[in-house]
């Protein structure tokens, strides 16, 4: 009778959990069939094609018409080809930054606990194979009751032939080194153990690599991930490197998870809040800042009962809502609280009231969510910095007075006669004003004006090329000394010196060459010199540049404006507005 009682109970166990099983089920359907999975898919490969027009587009088109291009542009960080957005991943110790890297990347990340266990800056990129770069600072102080397991440390990992000890100080022999046949656990190992020596190391740099197999893009193909220590933990350890890679590195995107449960930052990371905004908001550019919801609410397991059945556990705007309410409401807060009589807020609210927050909760080998969560934040960064890159070049494009011979190479003849063209009138004017009528710098205002060099280098073209090139300009030099001849006067009554005559410019010179073919011909000659030269060079004649770069950029603008459209089908993003 036991037995059978032992029996019914275990019957009713099995029955329970097969129920209980069922709920689940349901449950993870409800969330599979709400998940887009392939929300970042269509935002990755936005991106990626932007970049790649982007860099088709200044190879082919901007260097030939501004070489200074790249410093004009220089504030729109990762939109060209290897170039890759800093993304920095900020919060309070334990907020699950580790994880979330490990989310984003499917790969390892870092030693993972409920420690402050993230003291170093550990920078994720991705290579063609898996490496980790060591940075180290110029020295480094031990404290005595630090120094046995220091020591340890620097002697487990082959490193203690690297330093030098003097008096007291460690100086490292070489300020970076690579380790490129470590396995896994020894790279975890050895940044669990580098963590309790934070100021030991400038910055670690972990090369994860892309199967060749998976060609899947992913967002580790558009930045590199720094994650950084934990606020909270070790304050004057951390806070230390924080600083110091905001000195160094300038921040495109801030990533900065909050407690899921809390739903705000702590009262132990106001200050820090208030240090790190000092650093963000000191740059010209400002980086993208979103407050960031990955972790599960509570301590359940993934799988327990009530963990899925509790309210913004699955996707709702409920949810979202709740936690956009809390963040307006401590930005708020901020903004009235006070730090020796200054606002705490005040300084920062205009930034602040601009951020975002994302909503990328999911387990340890969740990768889709945390996925489609920063994709939307790309996808903000391409939006904002895409149409900006698109204004400034077209102010580069239109301005004409940087592109070489465009006047000569744009001149169009709409009839026998030539004296309403600008580029001729232009010349003339140049001649008009000079104080200096002398025959050479009347020639030399010529030349310049046709960009004509007598003494440019032409031995890098084959011999019958550089034939036709010289006769041209020969052509060009006979036409240009037959209209000097022309428009020239005696300086002086008994003077062999001669001048040019303002009165021949404006009279004698049109009559004779208003509708004489002699203008054409110079003119046809110095395009057709530049023509041919372009032609071998492979470059695109000047004066299409102007014309193909506005319509190609048009072409990209239009995909800025696509990438823009793409709506996230998750409330998983929100903006914060605060008036």
């Amino acid at each position: 009778m036991e037995k059978i009682g032992e029996g019914k109970t275990i019957l009713q166990q099995i029955n329970g959990i097969c129920l209980s099983l069922d709920t689940i089920h349901g449950k993870i359907n409800e969330m599979i069939e709400n998940i887009d999975p392939i929300l970042s898919t269509p935002i990755y490969e936005s991106c990626k094609r932007l970049k790649d027009d982007i860099d088709l587009f200044e190879s082919q088109i901007l260097y030939q018409l501004n070489p200074d291009y790249e410093k004009s542009a220089s504030d729109f960080h990762g939109l060209r080809g290897r170039d890759r957005l800093n993304v920095f991943l900020v919060g309070e110790f334990s907020a699950g930054k580790t994880t979330f890297v490990q989310r984003l990347i499917s790969d390892l990340s870092g030693p993972i606990s409920g420690a402050p266990a993230t003291a170093c800056l550990v920078i994720h990129k991705q290579a063609s194979s898996r490496s980790l770069i060591v940075k180290f600072n110029n020295s480094i102080v031990v404290k005595d009751k630090d120094l046995e397991r220091f020591e340890r440390f620097l002697n487990f990992f082959d490193l203690r032939k690297r330093f030098n000890l003097d008096q007291g100080t460690w100086i490292p022999s070489e300020k970076e080194l690579v380790f490129d046949n470590w396995g896994s656990d020894k790279i975890l190992n050895f940044l669990d153990e580098g963590n309790r020596f934070p100021e030991m190391f400038n910055q670690i740099t972990w090369n994860h690599k892309k199967s060749k197999a998976n060609n899947k893009i992913t967002f580790l193909d558009f930045v590199d991930l720094y994650d950084m220590p934990g606020i909270g933990g070790n304050e004057e350890k951390h806070n230390a490197v924080i600083e110091g890679v905001f000195q160094e590195q300038r921040p495109d995107i801030i990533l900065y998870l909050i407690d899921t449960a809390r739903g705000t930052p702590s009262d132990d990371e106001k200050k820090a809040l208030k240090e790190l905004l000092s650093y963000i908001t000191k740059y010209e550019t400002l980086p993208l800042f979103y407050w960031v919801y990955q972790k599960p609410s509570g301590s359940y397991s993934p799988l327990d009962m009530k963990s899925i059945d509790s309210e913004g556990n699955i996707l709702d705007k409920s949810f979202l809502k709740e936690k956009k309410e809390s963040i307006e409401d401590f930005i708020k807060e901020l903004n009235n609280s006070n730090d020796n009589g200054i606002p705490f807020g005040k300084k920062y609210r205009e930034y602040l009231r601009k951020t975002i927050i994302l909503y990328a909760r999911g387990l340890t080998t969740d990768t889709e969510m945390s996925q489609n969560a920063v994709s939307l934040a790309l996808r903000d960064y391409f939006n904002i910095y895409g149409k900006n890159y698109v204004v400034s070049i077209k102010k580069i494009l239109s301005d004409n007075s940087k592109i070489p011979q465009f006047h000569i190479m744009s001149f169009y003849p709409n009839s026998a006669y030539t004296s309403n063209n600008p580029f001729i009138e232009e010349i003339l004017n140049l001649i008009r004003r000079t104080s200096d009528l002398s025959i050479s710098n009347v020639r030399k205002i010529i030349f310049d004006s046709f960009r004509i060099d007598n003494d440019e280098d032409l031995s890098k073209y084959p011999y019958d090329l550089q034939q036709t090139l010289k006769d041209w300009r020969k052509t060009t030099q006979s036409i240009i000394e037959e209209i000097l001849a022309e428009i020239r006067v005696p300086k002086k009554l008994f003077d062999k010196s001669e001048i040019i005559g303002i009165d021949n410019i404006n009279n004698k010179f049109w009559k004779k060459y208003n509708a004489n073919y002699k203008w054409q011909t110079l003119l046809f000659t110095v395009q057709a010199y530049y023509w041919i030269k372009a032609s071998y060079d492979k470059k695109i004649a000047l004066q299409y540049i102007s014309n193909i770069g506005n319509a190609i950029l048009g072409n990209i603008e239009k995909d800025i404006n696509r990438l823009s459209k793409i709506n996230e089908s998750l409330p998983i993003y929100d903006k914060i507005d605060i008036e």
